[in-house]
This record gives C-alpha cells, structure tokens and sequence, in this order.
C-alpha cells in the first residue's frame, strides 16, 4: 500500500485547574470556536467540542503524523494563551483522559452519548470547519451546529 490511512478519533476530557469554574456560559461558544480553529490549523478534524464551566469534553480525529499528547497540549496551551489576552482568565489542569472511539461508534457518540452526558448543555459540532454559521437550541441552551449539507 503506497498510502497511509488512520481514523484516529479520540474522545479527550480535560478540565480546570483545581475544577474552578473558569468558563462561563457567555464564555464557552467562543473559546470552542476558537479551540476548533486551533484544531483546524494542525489538520486535526473536530467532531464535537462541549463542556461546563469546569471541564470540556472534545472529539477529535488526529491526523497519524501528530502524537495525541502533542494535539492536547496545542489545544490546551493555545486557549489558554488567547483566552488570557481577553477579558478571560484560563488555566487547565495538567493531565486529560483520552478514549478511542470506533468509526462504527462515531455518530451514536456524536448525536446521543454526548448530549446526555453533558445533558443539553452548549456543545458545539462541527463536522466541517466552514459551517460555522448555525446557531440554535436545545433545552434552552446555546447549540452550535454545522449547516446542512
């Protein structure tokens, strides 16, 4: 086979320092925007990003040329530094979980296990980076969603 394929896709939990409320409900669509951007400069694809104001929760598909650690620590470091230079103070714990998930469980993840374990709250989809333009709700909540295609 003279090409490479992967379909790493990982489910990444990583939160606060000392799980201090530092992400604010007005706060959270944009620092997921901005996350996502940030996953989209190192070709990482983002499923889904949601989370709290304590912890976040992202799926992503890391490309095979860039270590998991390496594409965590770009998320984290990155948000942290833009968030500060703003009205935000941010600062993530040291560590995260990560999961793989199967492509066979890649959309029940996307369209079900997420919304329940965050239970409605803003999660942000995005599929493809250039339908960022939906915005909608559930349960009363900010949901960000790709456009239809």
């Amino acid at each position: 086979m003279s090409h490479t394929y992967s379909h790493n896709l990982v489910h990444i939990v990583f939160s606060t320092k000392d799980r201090r409320k530092l992400i604010p409900a007005h706060f959270q669509p944009k620092l997921w925007r901005y996350m996502a951007g940030t996953c989209q400069k190192q070709k990482i694809l983002v499923h889904s990003i949601g989370g709290t104001e304590d912890h976040i929760h992202v799926l992503l598909q890391i490309p095979a040329t860039l270590p998991l650690a390496k594409a965590v620590l770009l998320v984290k470091s990155n948000s942290t530094r833009w968030a500060n230079q703003g009205q935000e103070k941010l600062v993530w714990q040291e560590g995260y979980a990560a999961f793989s998930v199967s492509a066979a469980r890649e959309a029940a993840w996307n369209n079900a296990e997420l919304l329940w374990h965050l239970r409605a709250e803003p999660l942000f989809s995005v599929p493809f980076m250039d339908t960022i333009d939906g915005l909608t709700t559930v349960a009363g909540k900010a949901l960000l969603a790709p456009a239809p295609m």
